[in-house]
């Protein structure tokens, strides 16, 4: 690793070499917002990545970074000489400019970019603000040439606002809905959108309206500031590239508006001159704004977030904000240990985690979450690391989880926002995770009153979960039984569909699986799991014989 980059003393990871065997990916989210409805970035070292809402079917900007390991599609500001015509970017993907240095810096809760190239200096640093769905750059250029320079300044994001998913089956089929035009009011580009989940509108109030709206700005933008809504014509032409696109070359860009996102992109123009010495700050900032502000209440809340961002000094409060609440939530447990290096990692260990329980598998590097959603055997593991620390938010997964079970038992493996779960696949060791995660909450809390809430049954719509579904003690009651009434002759669980290790996978006959072999790694945890759950059901005896609601004999409870 030392090849490529280095812990820092403030604990920060710092990227020295770009070319990193593989694109290296930070993970920002906005803290203290659940996972169905959390805004992430995905911050690359070359400035890669995607930022999302809740799943894929709420993606926002998508750099390819699954499909594409050059890592050469991202959110970029280029800075060109006037004169010269040389051009680099702030972070050295795409242009990847010979003479310049560049090095990436990944802090709890931003990513920041410094480099220098022909005498200028530039940071660039990304964060999500704790109070918005968005990210802000904060930018500053400097000049250490010596003379004055003339540069032109163009930010830009390629855009997708629509179903990863659909996107890549359909391809521009998916895209001709909604469309990007210039808002002069916001001084930026406006993405619109009839996909997607609307975010924070009245159903009843937006309905016909399009559902998404998301704004592109940049604080040096002017009522007439050039602009670019369309990719092929930011490029040029398809031979080219984002590390030569012709509108950046000839400092032109056309300030047309486009009905339609098939290949759609935010740019803007702006040139600047700055004497020896002179710094230029500025913010670059997308920002999801919701259908029922735009449309109906005069896009007051967008138009705070461009006046903030106007502010300098309130740019530095909200990343200030940003740091502070993650070092906040990292405290906690609190670890001293005398190796300095343990005591390092120990609140990465912990960023991970925060990362995992609230994104799951619905968008990483590796596991594309378009087909995943949210696993829940995984959701239900990564979401333990809250036990010390927040059982109210590990409580809420937990009946999220609930919702995703069977009358009978059976679970989804997988689950997203709005379709239903996967059931073509069935493995034994997903309900034994549930039963896990209730009994370590109530063990923790030493409060049994989680058995009584109610949440609905995976596949029966339940308008309103206190007069339908069950408790998620009769939710935990189904998953024992499930499990007890399917085993082998010697009292084992089979092995299905990837249980427990992704590779064990039984064959299927029609369709369920063949139930021919046996795992004796899930029995094994059936039994822990019914060790864990008798203790728990008797801790809770008095309170659930006093409800007159468990339906176990206290034979069993003994």
């Amino acid at each position: 690793m030392n090849e490529y980059g280095r812990f820092q003393e403030d604990g920060s990871f710092r990227v020295t070499n770009p070319r990193t065997p593989e694109p290296w990916l930070h993970y920002l989210l906005r803290p203290d917002r659940p996972g169905t409805e959390t805004f992430a970035s995905g911050v690359t070292a070359s400035a890669g990545g995607f930022d999302v809402r809740g799943t894929h079917e709420n993606t926002i900007v998508d750099c390819r970074l699954h499909l594409n390991d050059r890592d050469d599609v991202g959110r970029y500001v280029y800075v060109r000489d006037a004169e010269s015509g040389s051009l680099f970017t702030t972070s050295w993907q795409p242009v990847q400019a010979e003479n310049q240095r560049c090095e990436t810096v990944f802090r709890f809760g931003s990513a920041r970019f410094e480099s220098e190239c022909g005498g200028i200096a530039a940071e660039d640093e990304l964060f999500l603000p704790t109070d918005f769905d968005g990210w802000v750059r904060e930018i500053t250029l400097t000049n250490r040439s010596g003379r004055p320079r003339i540069l032109d300044i163009v930010p830009f994001v390629p855009v997708l606002l629509g179903d990863a998913l659909v996107r890549l089956l359909a391809g521009d089929n998916d895209a001709f809905f909604g469309g990007a035009r210039w808002d002069r009011e916001l001084r930026g580009i406006v993405f619109r959108r009839h996909h997607g989940l609307p975010l924070d509108s009245d159903p009843e109030k937006i309905s016909g309206l399009l559902g998404n709206v998301a704004l592109f700005h940049c604080t040096l933008n002017e009522a007439e500031t050039p602009y670019e809504t369309d990719m092929e014509t930011f490029l040029g032409d398809r031979f080219r590239s984002l590390a030569n696109p012709r509108a950046v070359e000839e400092g032109r860009l056309s300030s047309r508006d486009t009905p339609h996102l098939r290949r759609a992109c935010g740019a803007f123009h702006r040139r600047v001159t700055l004497q020896p010495g002179e710094t230029l700050r500025f913010a670059v900032l997308l920002a999801l704004g919701s259908t029922e502000d735009y449309y109906l209440g005069g896009k007051g809340d967008l138009k705070e977030i461009v006046s903030r961002a106007a502010d300098g000094g309130e740019r530095s409060r909200m990343l200030k904000a940003t740091l502070n609440r993650w070092a906040e939530k990292l405290s906690k447990p609190a670890l001293a240990v005398p190796d300095p290096k343990a005591q390092r990692a120990w609140p990465w260990l912990l960023y991970q985690c925060e990362t995992v329980t609230v994104l799951n598998r619905m968008k990483s590097r590796y596991h594309t979450g378009y087909e995943y959603g949210w696993g829940f055997r995984d959701l239900l593991q990564d979401a333990l690391y809250l036990l010390p620390t927040d059982t109210e938010a590990l409580r809420k997964i937990i009946l999220r989880a609930a919702a995703q079970i069977f009358r009978d038992g059976k679970c989804y493996h997988n689950f997203f926002l709005r379709q239903e779960g996967n059931r073509s696949v069935e493995a034994s060791d997903d309900p034994l995770w549930f039963l896990d995660a209730v009994a370590a909450w109530c063990r923790e809390t030493g409060d049994p009153s989680l058995l009584a809430e109610r949440a609905p049954w995976a596949g029966e719509k339940a308008e309103d979960p206190k007069e339908s579904g069950a408790t998620v003690l009769r939710h935990c009651e189904a998953c024992i039984e499930g499990l007890l009434a399917d085993r082998s002759p010697r009292g084992l669980l089979w092995i299905k569909d990837c249980d427990w290790n992704d590779d064990l996978n039984e064959s299927r006959t029609g369709d369920e699986p063949r139930r021919s072999l046996e795992s004796v790694m899930a029995s094994q945890q059936l039994v822990s799991s019914l060790r864990n759950w008798a203790e728990t059901l008797e801790r809770a005896a008095p309170a659930l014989r006093e409800a007159a609601r468990s339906p176990f004999s206290p034979a069993f409870l003994k």
